[in-house]
């Protein structure tokens, strides 16, 4: 393989190791948002326990209390069997698995990339290395599953927020 055929690989290795690098930010960003999610819940349902709802029955003598009481109790109801239905804890989980190996499948097309790119590298090599980060990508895309908070919006912020970290990297011009 000559240094042309090399070069050939350099943009779809560039594209599998984006696709890797925004999988890995996303992921990131659903375990804050799951997080956020998680301690808001935690905290409203710690604010309504039984000890809580005595100090609670203590405000309803007072005018406005008992209503405003009634809604944080009542929301953090509703919190808490969301959080229960939306398995929150265990979407944490996932995604901390889920960033770890696309983390290690960019940081491992990153050398490819550069290897590639500097030339030190095994031409014999390059096919298979490519269709091997391929078939991790793969495998990696398979565990990943759709996610509620995963809007447009949000990955629309993701991407911005990826092109901005290659820019800087000067991955990108």
């Amino acid at each position: 393989m000559n240094q042309e055929k090399i070069k050939a690989y350099w943009e779809p290795v560039f594209k599998t190791l984006y696709e890797a690098y925004y999988q890995e930010f996303a992921s990131e960003a659903l375990i804050k948002r799951w997080e956020w999610i998680d301690i808001v819940t935690a905290l409203l349902v710690a604010a309504t326990v039984s000890g809580s709802a005595v100090a609670g029955w203590a405000l309803w003598n007072e005018p406005g209390f008992k209503n405003v009481w009634a809604i944080i109790a009542g929301i953090a109801s509703i919190a808490s069997i969301g959080h229960g239905v939306m398995r929150v804890p265990s979407r944490v989980k996932e995604q901390t698995e889920l960033r770890r190996m696309f983390s290690e499948l960019r940081v491992d097309l990153e050398t490819f990339w550069q290897q590639l790119r500097i030339g030190y590298i095994n031409e014999g090599e390059v096919g298979n290395k490519y269709n091997r980060f391929r078939e991790r990508l793969s495998q990696c895309m398979g565990h990943a599953h759709p996610d509620p908070v995963f809007t447009i919006k949000f990955r629309s912020e993701i991407q911005k927020r990826l092109n901005k970290e290659l820019k800087e990297k000067g991955y990108i011009p």
